[in-house]
């Protein structure tokens, strides 16, 4: 069975709104009679395209017509390194600072081979994007709240990049190829601990292995995971967390309290 799938893009959000375009002008998907702000495409049935004047980050209720299972946001991604890219990931805070939305020490729900099938999908059409990093991102931002598992795509990391419509082409592709694949739960499903931002042994694992992510935290959120966040981040997640990937390095000060806590699950750690 598809997922009920609902994309989240913003007016104020250029990248979103280039996405916007190429789906209504390529993709079938067209104004319902009822809302100005709502788009449905007859190829695309599981699928719904909504729009608003919202900052996506701190979206933590949206009126749709149907509960989707996943939502989608069609996002811009800004970084000051410049750098071309395609990123996707799940959304949260594991601290109390939530700046940038989402309610503190929450995590949206994650759906693990949603997250993976479109990571691999884009690399299988890296070819076309040839100037682009492909990369996940650490779990970070708002929304937390809504009723269903929550994936942010985005193109980034500047106004060339936002513009870019074979950018926005490829992703959109991305989207609803994996929106008709109906992506299968993996075996091996892991919380990832430790390391960067932009985790390329992450990376390299999802590419190159059966094992999907649902959350990743960084080495600079470690003091937050505790007992209670082990089994937040468990409950939160559409499927069953089996496995904790650490990134043995960049566990730094943290490695003694974070194996501590491990220790008082069942779940199977893996070094990497």
């Amino acid at each position: 069975m598809n997922e009920n799938i609902a994309l989240i893009a913003s007016l104020k959000d250029e990248a979103g709104m280039n996405m916007v375009n190429f789906l209504t002008f390529n993709k079938d998907f067209h104004i319902t009679s009822s809302d100005p702000l709502v788009y449905k495409s007859r190829k695309y049935r599981n699928v719904t395209l909504y729009l608003t004047d919202r900052d996506l980050l701190f979206i933590e209720d949206y009126n749709v017509g149907e509960r989707p299972t996943s939502f989608v946001f069609l996002s811009r991604h800004r970084s000051a390194s410049g750098i071309a890219s395609l990123t996707c990931h799940s959304t949260g805070n594991f601290s109390p600072d939530n700046s940038y939305g989402g309610e503190p020490t929450k995590l949206g729900m994650a759906n693990p081979s949603m997250l993976k099938a479109y990571f691999n999908e884009l690399h299988r059409n890296r070819n076309f994007v040839p100037d682009y990093q492909i990369t996940l991102e650490a779990t970070h931002h708002g929304p937390t709240s809504l009723e269903g598992s929550i994936l942010f795509v985005e193109i980034g990391s500047g106004l060339e990049q936002w513009r870019d419509s074979n950018a926005s082409r490829i992703v959109c592709n991305c989207v609803l190829d994996v929106s008709s694949l109906c992506p299968r739960g993996s075996s091996k499903v892991a919380l990832a601990l430790g390391g960067t931002h932009y985790p390329d042994k992450l990376n390299k694992i999802l590419l190159e292995t059966d094992f999907s992510v649902a959350y990743i935290a960084t080495r600079n959120n470690l003091q937050f995971i505790d007992d209670r966040m082990i089994q937040h981040m468990i409950v939160r997640s559409t499927e069953r967390i089996t496995h904790v990937l650490l990134d043995w390095k960049g566990l730094g000060k943290y490695k003694r309290s974070i194996l501590d806590t491990l220790e008082k699950t069942d779940l199977e750690i893996v070094r990497i």
